[in-house]
């Protein structure tokens, strides 16, 4: 009985595993090309602003910050909502210190409403630039004003996203909700 022992423990000899690699490497190229196939970036990510110069040694044509001007205006949009998250009122506020003014109707007609004041707005601001700039002699690009959204708490997302959809088809590329304001007195 113990002889017999010594013998299976003594005779562990290596074994060589048999481990495929080519499978292995076929499996990682498909799946590096699925990946590759079907990324699809982002447009922030794709985007990339390059400013080149139009003719050697010419002007560069970079694109204007809109950080950097100081004629644009921020018009808040002050939405205030039912009991059943549509829109009961909105008020305009025309730069820091204007006053309130009310755009008529509620729901979907105060929408309506809302796109038809923005356009005339942007009409009318960018026939003002063009006037200014005639006079100055200058050339510079027309800047939209900003449109910030303050909202009331109940106030529905699908909702927010329609006057957000309202402003951008009236013209103004930057439309972004913002905290509300309280003030106590």
């Amino acid at each position: 009985m113990g002889s017999g022992r010594k013998r299976a423990l003594g005779k562990n000899e290596f074994v060589e595993p048999d481990l495929p690699i080519t499978p292995m490497l076929d499996m990682s190229f498909q799946l590096l090309a699925f990946f590759v196939t079907t990324y699809n970036p982002t447009p922030t990510e794709g985007h990339i602003d390059v400013g080149l110069p139009n003719q050697a040694g010419g002007q560069s044509s970079k694109l204007p910050d809109p950080t950097e001007s100081e004629d644009i205006e921020e018009i808040t949009i002050k939405l205030a909502a039912d009991a059943t998250g549509d829109i009961d009122s909105i008020n305009l506020v025309i730069g820091k210190n204007g006053g309130d003014t009310p755009i008529p109707g509620k729901g979907r007609q105060a929408r309506l409403a809302l796109f038809e004041d923005l356009k005339k707005r942007l009409a009318q601001s960018r026939a003002d630039h063009r006037t200014r700039m005639e006079k100055i002699g200058e050339n510079k690009p027309f800047m939209a004003s900003k449109l910030k959204l303050e909202c009331d708490d109940n106030l529905s997302y699908k909702v927010l996203i329609a006057v957000m959809d309202e402003g951008g088809r009236a013209g103004y590329p930057s439309i972004a909700p913002a905290l509300k304001v309280d003030k106590k007195n």
